[in-house]
């Protein structure tokens, strides 16, 4: 059961991991964006989240109740921090990565005990990496990109799709996740070097989610933020 809780988190971090970059989509930011042209993004960016069940049994609001309807992402030198919430507000999970140790933690909401893994070994097969068409969305050309994974020797997991969009007039650092190997995420950065402006996720088994950035806030941020609390329990996953 512990093994089993393990790699669903596993699985749940990537999905969700890789939503972490998304661009500017609103007006009211294009002043700062032509500001930041020539560096890396810094600050925050809330996205909504929404899906569509595969199966008749699971209902969009549980869905919701479990992974959360609205994510907060917040970023600067390559590090992050996210946190999801439900449609009411109440939050659910904070997630983090550090690249200078290349290390995930993620933990709940008034939990003491939380979880931390390298991703520097692929744990799923890529079978598809393909180029896509450009797409344009809310007048924004997007270069597009699809990744299809399997897992690799887990019969716990299923094979997932992930369509990605890219505006890539904000710029990441791709260097802060040439070790991230899991899910092929450091090839796509490689390629793309910018902020995900849409994406949706095939789980291959429950739900289909799209993620899209609903406001967008450039800022400096505070490193704190990027602090696990201080008694909190890690444990490694494996």
């Amino acid at each position: 059961m512990t093994n089993n809780l393990f790699i669903a988190l596993k699985e749940n971090f990537l999905i969700n991991f890789t939503t972490l970059f998304v661009t500017f989509t609103l007006n009211i930011v294009s002043n700062n964006l032509h500001a930041q042209k020539n560096t890396f993004f810094e600050g925050t960016v809330t996205y909504k989240i929404e899906y569509t069940p595969l199966k008749k049994d699971i209902s969009v609001e549980r869905i919701e109740q479990a992974h959360g309807s609205k994510m907060t992402f917040t970023i600067k030198n390559g590090f992050t921090e996210k946190k999801y919430f439900t449609g009411s507000g109440k939050l659910l999970q904070t997630r983090i990565f550090n690249p200078n140790d290349n290390l995930n933690i993620l933990y709940n909401y008034n939990s003491d005990t939380g979880f931390q893994y390298h991703p520097s070994i692929n744990t799923f097969k890529t079978i598809e990496f393909t180029q896509l068409k450009d797409s344009v969305m809310d007048g924004i050309t997007l270069e597009g990109i699809k990744v299809k994974v399997e897992p690799i020797n887990n019969p716990h997991s299923y094979a997932m799709t992930f369509w990605y969009y890219f505006d890539r007039k904000l710029k990441v650092d791709p260097t802060k996740y040439e070790k991230f190997k899991e899910g092929d995420w450091d090839k796509v950065i490689a390629q793309k070097k910018s902020v995900c402006y849409y994406m949706a996720i095939d789980n291959g088994y429950s739900f289909i989610a799209t993620y899209k950035a609903v406001n967008i806030s450039p800022h400096v941020v505070d490193s704190k933020i990027y602090n696990i609390p201080e008694k909190l329990f890690l444990k490694n996953v494996d």
